[in-house]
C-alpha cells in the first residue's frame, strides 16, 4: 500500500505543477502575476512549477481562487 500511495503522490505532484503553469500562461499571467493574485511568495509559483516541491491544499486552494479553476483542474489525471 505504501509504494502505491507514493506513486500516485509522484504522478499527482508532477501533473499539478504542469497544469498550473499551462492555465497561468494562457491567462497571459507571469508567476509574479499569479504569486500577488493567490496571495502567496513568488518562490512558491516557481519551485512549485519546477517540482522541487509539492504544494500544500492551502496552496491550491488559493492558486485555483485566483485563476478561477476547480482544484482538480490544477490536478491532471493520467
Amino acid at each position: 500500500m505504501i509504494a502505491l500511495d507514493f506513486k500516485l503522490e509522484q504522478l499527482y505532484t508532477c501533473a499539478s505543477m504542469t497544469k498550473l503553469a499551462e492555465i497561468r500562461h494562457k491567462k497571459g499571467w507571469s508567476q509574479r502575476d499569479l504569486a500577488e493574485k493567490a496571495k502567496v511568495n513568488f518562490v512558491t509559483i516557481a519551485r512549485l512549477e519546477s517540482g522541487y516541491f509539492d504544494p500544500r491544499i492551502s496552496t491550491l486552494r488559493a492558486l485555483a481562487k485566483a485563476l478561477k479553476v476547480k482544484i482538480a483542474d490544477l490536478i491532471e489525471e493520467a
